[in-house]
């Protein structure tokens, strides 16, 4: 049987330092998310990770994403709330977090 989705809340970061790291917290609960720039024209430089550290100086593990992409799991159940951090090359850019309780 399905999970019963009923809270989207949507976050959005201004990312105004190139090769900085940000992040955002998915709360608990959370059933599925998507996360993306919001100018897809500006998406490539975009990292990810769920580890700190990783995405200012890109050191692996990272996930990039390219302009027009948009991450987004379904069909989870987060225990704990969980941090994703990013950064992006260029800067001047706004990230949306999409997440569903």
């Amino acid at each position: 049987m399905g999970y019963v989705i009923s809270t989207p809340k949507l976050e959005v970061e201004a990312v105004t330092s190139a090769d900085t790291e940000y992040s955002m917290t998915m709360p608990v609960g959370t059933k599925q998310f998507s996360l993306q720039v919001r100018d897809g024209d500006a998406a490539d430089g975009f990292r990810v990770a769920f580890d700190t550290g990783k995405v200012a100086s890109p050191v692996e593990p990272y996930m990039g994403l390219n302009a027009g992409e948009q991450y987004y799991e379904e069909n989870i159940n987060l225990q704990s709330a969980t941090i994703i951090y990013f950064a992006h090359s260029v800067g001047s850019v706004v990230v949306e977090l999409l997440t569903w309780r």
